[in-house]
């Protein structure tokens, strides 16, 4: 094994294969021709490898075959096969650190898009195909077949995740509003699935800004799965409705797991834009009475949303005194970690008297670098703050339940 080390450990580089195809109808042999096509770096002063060598798998038409590659410029193999494959993955699985160039044409992008066994493969031809959907050039008959296969694939037995990025992919090729075929995928997806797909598919709903869509949102912000209330939320909020805030305001008081329903009725109203929400968003900021954090992480705790939604409606200075406090007494206890939590809250809410608190972190920081470091940190975001606001802008929150 000593070459198997010596070129993936020892020695500096990566293969790039030039792979070309030809199949033989009459012999009813595939011909296939791997060139390794890698430069050395004339500058590296690690010694590098010429050529790579190994086992390397292929899948044709869904099938695996191995090949053994040589250690030079040019291999070549001949592969009996009854008929010309539809699709070739070379490298099964990415197993192999490598680039790989192959032509292949809009009929095997779509056969490996929708029959593969590798995953990897299939979202490789995913993009492939998103491509030539999105190229200019690109004739109306080969982007419906291309929506059509997409369209399949969504509403097949595919593994979830996949799924999901190609609703994604769609939500970013297909004009607003969707089309009937789309939209009877994504209805079927949330009437009969659970948690990602639907939730995925309400958000994708969601793009349409469509207040027709509302009751429908509704509905769903009384399901089982936070992650899918917050998408409902999120959707229901860029509808626009007059039904909207009423049904949001409901969500706030919902028992859920560490203030969940408060994030997503919260980034709702964001969306929604009904100032109304305003004193809803300084309640939840006020109720906040936990010395620490609810779950570790800054997206996911309630706090950080209500401190948003005041910013987003330009009001981040009815929560700064509220925090100010807090801040004065994880400082007299010297609390640090409550501290920062509340030095975030402060970047946030984007009123200018923060810059005070800044001033007197450095002053009781100055020696030590890591809590330096925080303090930096969040005097940028709140520099940040303070020119998104004075040019009218705010930030939404990140979600939480994003893959």
């Amino acid at each position: 094994m000593n070459w198997f080390f010596d070129q993936w450990i020892y020695k500096m580089g990566q293969p790039k294969f030039v792979v070309t195809q030809n199949y033989d109808d009459t012999k009813k042999l595939l011909l296939l021709k791997f060139v390794q096509t890698q430069q050395e770096d004339s500058g590296s002063a690690y010694q590098q490898v010429n050529y790579f060598r190994g086992k390397l798998q292929l899948e044709i038409d869904g099938n695996l075959h191995s090949v053994d590659l040589k250690a030079i410029s040019e291999n070549s193999f001949t592969i009996p096969l009854p008929q010309k494959p539809a699709f070739i993955n070379v490298n099964y699985e990415n197993t192999w650190v490598a680039e790989i160039e192959m032509q292949k044409s809009l009929q095997e992008y779509l056969h490996q898009f929708e029959n593969s066994k590798d995953i990897l493969a299939r979202i490789n031809a995913l993009n492939e195909l998103a491509n030539i959907y999105k190229d200019s050039t690109s004739s109306l008959t080969n982007k419906e077949v291309i929506y059509q296969s997409m369209l399949k694939v969504a509403d097949s037995k595919a593994y979830w995740r996949f799924r999901i990025n190609v609703l994604s992919t769609l939500n970013t090729l297909l004009p607003k509003p969707f089309d009937v075929r789309m939209k009877t995928v994504l209805l079927k997806i949330i009437q009969t699935e659970k948690a990602w797909p639907k939730a995925n598919a309400i958000s994708v709903l969601g793009a349409e800004n469509n207040a027709g869509n509302a009751e429908l949102f509704i509905h769903q912000l009384n399901d089982s799965s936070d992650r899918v209330i917050f998408n409902a939320a999120v959707a229901l909020g860029k509808t626009k409705s007059d039904k909207a805030f009423e049904a949001l305001q409901k969500l706030v008081s919902k028992p859920s797991w560490k203030g969940q329903s408060k994030m997503a009725a919260l980034t709702g109203f964001q969306l929604l834009g009904d100032e109304r929400a305003v004193p809803i968003a300084l309640d939840i900021l006020k109720d906040n009475q936990s010395p620490r954090w609810f779950l570790g992480a800054s997206g996911w705790d309630y706090p950080v949303y209500a401190a948003t939604t005041l910013a987003s409606f330009n009001k981040g200075h009815l929560g700064y005194e509220i925090i100010l406090e807090r801040l004065n007494q994880a400082l007299l206890h010297e609390d640090i970690n409550d501290v920062f939590s509340n030095t975030l809250l402060i970047s946030i809410l984007a009123d200018s008297r923060g810059t005070e608190v800044f001033e007197i972190l450095k002053a009781k920081y100055k020696n030590d670098k890591n809590a330096m470091n925080a303090v930096n940190m969040y005097e940028e975001q709140f520099k940040s703050a303070l020119k998104n606001k004075q040019k009218g802008k705010c930030f939404l929150n990140q979600d939480p339940y994003a893959l």
